[in-house]
């Protein structure tokens, strides 16, 4: 197991290497210091940071969309702020309304081009200075509401809703600050959300303990509880849509680049789908083309399914929601 992923699941590492990682900590602090450094920037707009204090995938993507789905329900207009990891594109800023959907992953990303998929209303502006975006945004493209896309430690743009996402699975990672664990952040920097969501809830969810943790460093703190609700699956050649019990009994192969492939693999068992291997490489990675050589089905998630230029006939992606849980 890489070591990435042994300390994302919390596995014991043995010294020195655990002395060592400990010591760089420092190092991955310094550029939080720096950022506090920084003038606040403030914007004629409504803005909402969605972000985790964990590295890895919590589940942003979903809650962005549906976030986004509300404003758009209450007739604000929608600019979506993100970095965009892994494009090629050397422009300051890349707006989405100058872009064709068919590069929409080359150009923003795979999240921009999952959210826009779900919500074309919205406009995708995607730069490093998220800053220089949030002023595009509001002043020339006249967005009322930005999302800031995993904002939480991007603190120089004033924002009205700091919305924090927890992952039920690995709320706090290993209680270790990177790269010894999974967290950004102190937890003590928990006192700056307005609002928290735990994603991928399940009868197995501890909530006693992360209400406790939440509630001693940010009392009062709204919580919600939700989980990552399977919608449908479509094939990714034809966009064709299926069914959640289309692979009913079924015997399949998983295949993913996100941060967290035990909830998917999870996720599809739960489908009584019969999943006979995972095929996982590392986050926003393209899977390469000898994952897709089998007869089976292979089911990727919709943020991979967007990497593919030319999907083989056999690849089905799984569209989810972000949903209450009880």
């Amino acid at each position: 197991m890489k070591l990435a992923n042994r300390i994302r699941t919390g596995d014991s590492i043995a010294p020195p290497l655990s002395w060592a990682l400990s010591s760089l900590t420092p190092l991955t602090r310094l550029g939080m210091w720096l950022r506090k450094r920084k003038k606040v920037t403030s914007v004629n707009a409504h803005v909402i940071s969605v972000g985790n204090i964990t590295a890895g995938g919590t589940g942003k993507t979903p809650a962005v969309i549906r976030i986004a789905k509300e404003q758009i329900a209450l007739g604000k207009k929608v600019g979506i702020l993100t970095r965009g990891y892994g494009t090629k594109s050397k422009e300051a800023i890349v707006v989405s309304s100058n872009v064709s959907p068919d590069e929409y992953y080359s150009e923003l990303g795979d999240e921009p081009a999952v959210i826009l998929r779900h919500v074309p209303d919205a406009i995708v502006f995607k730069a490093v200075n998220r800053v220089a975006a949030a002023k595009l945004a509001a002043y020339e493209h006249g967005c009322t509401v930005l999302i800031l896309d995993d904002g939480f430690q991007y603190i120089h743009l004033d924002r009205k809703e700091n919305i924090l996402l927890i992952d039920s699975t690995n709320p706090f990672g290993n209680g270790n600050l990177l790269p010894r664990g999974f967290l950004r952040e102190p937890l003590e920097e928990l006192r700056r959300a307005t609002r928290c969501i735990v994603t991928r809830c399940s009868s197995d969810t501890n909530r006693t303990a992360i209400k406790q943790e939440l509630q001693k460093h940010n009392p009062g703190c709204p919580l919600e509880w939700t989980t990552h609700a399977p919608s449908y699956f479509y094939h990714v050649a034809t966009g064709e849509e299926y069914p959640l019990d289309h692979f009913n009994g079924q015997r399949a192969v998983a295949a993913c680049s996100i941060g967290n492939p035990e909830s998917f693999t999870k996720t599809l068992g739960a489908l009584e789908i019969e999943i006979s291997e995972t095929r996982a490489y590392d986050d926003h990675a393209p899977i390469p083309s000898e994952a897709f050589d089998t007869e089976s089905p292979i089911i990727i998630t919709e943020k991979d399914a967007v990497r593919l230029k030319t999907p083989p006939k056999n690849v089905y992606a799984l569209v989810v929601e972000l949903r209450p849980y009880p």
